[in-house]
């Protein structure tokens, strides 16, 4: 093999890997900052965190012990609350879809999927796991499932 086709090649290689290699740097970086930012939270709150997720733009971390939820959501629904499981009655999937026929096969398209987390009447708080308008990227039945995952631990975390 002739060292200019060595070079041009690993040229190239870097070339398209870099972008690669550059968001994944970038998520990860933004992955650590949201979850040191949970922790901060947790530790101004003397909470201990045992659960710890990132989904984009939403972090959420759970104190099983002391019955605490963080959420610190960026961008247009832009918060941040510790969120007292006690004060909670009732924890709800709401999933918001519109029904689309695509070559003869009926299909439901997610536009909102969010837990409710309310006291009787009155709605303590909102996280909104998926919504058409702010993600574009994003898989809304991974979102979904992930929206289950924390129904489940969140109910478990009330009981328990």
């Amino acid at each position: 093999m002739d060292i200019t086709s060595l070079i041009i090649g690993l040229g190239l290689f870097v070339l398209f890997m870099f972008p690669i290699v550059y968001v994944l740097v970038k998520q990860n970086s933004k992955e650590r900052k949201q979850a040191k930012a949970l922790k901060k939270i947790a530790a101004e709150n003397q909470l201990e965190l045992d659960v710890i997720n990132i989904y984009g733009s939403l972090a959420l971390g759970l104190d099983t012990r002391n019955k605490r939820l963080i959420r610190i959501e960026e961008g247009a629904h832009e918060a941040t609350e510790v969120i007292d499981l006690t004060a909670v009655s009732s924890v709800n999937l709401s999933k918001k879809s519109e029904n689309m026929v695509i070559n003869k096969i009926k299909k439901d398209r997610i536009q909102k999927l969010s837990l409710d987390l309310q006291n009787g009447q009155q709605q303590v708080s909102e996280i909104i796991f998926y919504s058409e308008e702010d993600e574009d990227d994003i898989d809304a039945e991974i979102r979904l499932n992930d929206a289950r995952k924390w129904d489940d631990l969140l109910r478990k975390a009330m009981v328990y």
